[in-house]
């Protein structure tokens, strides 16, 4: 047709969204199950739009996502959360990122949706977002969390052990690393806080004593001891300015 040839993919979060409205439209109209929208096409077009350069696209994403909850009664998967708390991430709303955090692991905890448990990507993705947004203390609350869920899971994992159970869980639920450890660091540069040089540091020595404990596997390398040089760096010019 002409307007599929008049189409452009730079961008395809406009088409994307007519050529879905096209679908639902006829199915509202014609009342065509075969083309009421299913998991399958709202996945399609959520992952689309979350990956969008469109800046309003994200939006649009959302929009889609609480319609296929409220108007088709369809369950998001894991998989779709955490995509949409990236697209949320990178457009700097951390608390964005941190609702769709919470809504999930509220789901799963009224028992409703197993598959619905929060893995290592989703607390990354959360405590990764609050990091980039410069907010230390929000970056540090998730990755405490992260570290008691990982304890809790080998704790009912060593549980079943001893009673010679299956966990019935495939994998395991990784302990945060360097680079988990490192974000709240980073969070403190992007802080640029008076203390942010120190808590930095503070920081870095922990990860120090964690790993030489045996505790974490999050010995500092050398991207860690220059987000704590840069820390440094940054106060020093800052109070070269101030008393120029």
């Amino acid at each position: 047709s002409t307007s599929a040839k008049n189409r452009t993919l730079d961008d395809p979060a406009k088409p994307m969204i007519a050529l879905f409205e096209e679908m639902q439209q006829k199915w509202q109209e014609t009342g065509d199950e075969n083309c009421k929208p299913n998991l399958v096409s709202y996945n399609a077009l959520i992952f689309g739009l979350a990956r969008s350069t469109d800046p309003t696209a994200v939006d649009s994403a959302q929009r889609y996502f609480r319609q296929m909850q409220s108007v088709h009664g369809l369950q998001p998967t894991q998989i779709l959360y955490n995509t949409l708390m990236s697209a949320w991430s990178k457009h700097d709303r951390p608390d964005r990122t941190e609702a769709l955090f919470r809504e999930m692991l509220d789901a799963y905890q009224r028992g409703n949706h197993d598959d619905l448990k929060p893995n290592f990507k989703l607390y990354r993705t959360c405590l990764l977002a609050w990091s980039r947004a410069g907010n230390p203390e929000k970056t540090f609350s998730i990755l405490k969390e992260w570290i008691q869920a990982t304890e809790e899971e080998e704790s009912q994992n060593s549980s079943h052990r001893r009673k010679g159970q299956q966990s019935g869980k495939k994998g395991g639920f990784p302990a945060p690393e360097g680079r988990e450890f490192g974000a709240v660091l980073q969070a403190w540069l992007k802080s640029k806080r008076p203390e942010a040089p120190m808590k930095a540091e503070q920081g870095l020595r922990q990860m120090i004593e964690f790993a030489d404990s045996g505790r974490f596997d999050c010995r500092p390398n050398v991207f860690t001891f220059t987000i704590v040089i840069s820390a440094y760096s940054r106060a020093a010019s800052r109070d070269k300015e101030a008393g120029a």
